[in-house]
C-alpha cells in the first residue's frame, strides 16, 4: 500500500473519529442538561442527540455490511442460494442508504490527493532489469 493511500486513510479515520467525538460530546451535554433540568426542551434535545448518534451508527454499520456483501458476491465459489440472499440484502441496503453512499462517493472523488505527512518520502522506483545473465551455481553461464 502506498504512503499516499495510507495517509488518506489515516486522514479519513481521523475525520471520522472527530465527528464521532463531537456527536458523543453533544449527547453527553444534552443528557447532563436533561438530568439537571428535565424541561421539555432539554428532553427533546437529548432525544434528538440520541437519534443522531443512532442514525450515524446505523449508517456506519450499513456501509460496512454493503462492503462485506460486495466482497462476498465477488467470490465465484459462493453457493447460488447464498448469492441470491446476499444480492437481496445488498439491494435493500443500497436502497435504504443510497443517498448516503452517493454522498460518500462524491466526497471521495472530489477530494484531491492527500499530502504526505512531513518527513515522508515518495519514490517511484524503476523496475530492475538485468542487462547481463546472472552467474549460475558452479561458475558456468
Amino acid at each position: 500500500m502506498s504512503a499516499r493511500i495510507k495517509a488518506r486513510r489515516a486522514s479519513e479515520e481521523a475525520e471520522m473519529l472527530t465527528i464521532v467525538a463531537e456527536m458523543q460530546e453533544k449527547l453527553a451535554d444534552a443528557k447532563a442538561a436533561a438530568d439537571a433540568d428535565p424541561s421539555p426542551e432539554n428532553l427533546a434535545a437529548r432525544q434528538e442527540a440520541m437519534d443522531e448518534v443512532a442514525e450515524f451508527r446505523s449508517w456506519v454499520r450499513g456501509v460496512a455490511r454493503i462492503r462485506k456483501l460486495r466482497d462476498l458476491l465477488a467470490d465465484s465459489k459462493l453457493p447460488d442460494e447464498k448469492r441470491e440472499r446476499c444480492g437481496e440484502e445488498l439491494a435493500s441496503l443500497e436502497e435504504r442508504l443510497g443517498g448516503f453512499l452517493a454522498e460518500l462517493e462524491q466526497l471521495g472523488s472530489s477530494a484531491g490527493q492527500v499530502p504526505l505527512p512531513p518527513g515522508s518520502v515518495e519514490a517511484n522506483p524503476q523496475p530492475a532489469r538485468s542487462k547481463s545473465r546472472l552467474p549460475q551455481p558452479g561458475g558456468g553461464r
